[in-house]
């Protein structure tokens, strides 16, 4: 899935974020999408996130995987934040605390393969094209409340094959049955009003 917002007449530099979302009540297990990322095409008022757990679409309560690219000069490269987003009843917006991050190579862009897992006990762990990159252990989120896949963009940016799994897997290899009722892979299918699925 693609943004396709588009940008205002006389504001080249703007950006449009798009939000996509779809309920899913997996929070222990494995979350696996691929992402296309433009450093060329965000700001710092609107950095995507992806919340592999969020108690509501619009108010990112939650834990969520953060793209920030990060620009100095010449240098380029993105930064990855695993974060915890918590909101206060009454209160705009969402305060983000920094589990853990990573940062790619300098010009490293293009299609990335995402695998975050999380176990029972609140240890999540970030795979970026397989390689392991990010750990931490949070529990301050209610694992309970959260019912919501959310996907925050930017134009330019896509996302495809998102599988969430109740059974932790990375490269094939079982890494740890998690007790969760059903035990079946679920699909999920983001849609979205200015989203088009992207061909190729």
């Amino acid at each position: 899935m693609e943004v396709v917002g588009g940008t205002p007449v006389g504001c080249d530099l703007c950006v449009i974020p798009g939000i996509i979302y779809h309920e899913s009540t997996v929070t222990s297990g494995m979350w696996s999408f691929d992402i296309e990322y433009d450093l060329n095409s965000t700001e710092e008022a609107a950095v995507p996130k992806v919340f592999f757990m969020s108690s509501d679409p619009e108010n990112w309560n939650g834990y969520c995987l953060e793209i920030q690219p990060v620009i100095s000069g010449e240098s380029r490269f993105a930064a990855f934040r695993l974060l915890r987003g918590t909101t206060t009843q009454g209160v705009v917006g969402t305060d983000y605390t920094i589990l853990d991050s990573f940062d790619v190579d300098e010009g490293d862009t293009g299609s990335k393969q995402i695998d975050v897992t999380r176990t029972a006990a609140g240890q999540i762990t970030v795979y970026l094209d397989g390689v392991q990159v990010i750990q931490a252990t949070d529990t301050v989120i209610d694992a309970e409340s959260c019912e919501y896949f959310v996907v925050f963009s930017n134009n330019k940016w896509t996302i495809d094959n998102v599988v969430v799994d109740d059974v932790i897997t990375v490269g094939g290899i079982l890494l740890e049955l998690v007790a969760v009722g059903g035990g079946a892979a679920a699909i999920i299918i983001v849609l979205g009003v200015v989203l088009k699925l992207k061909r190729g």
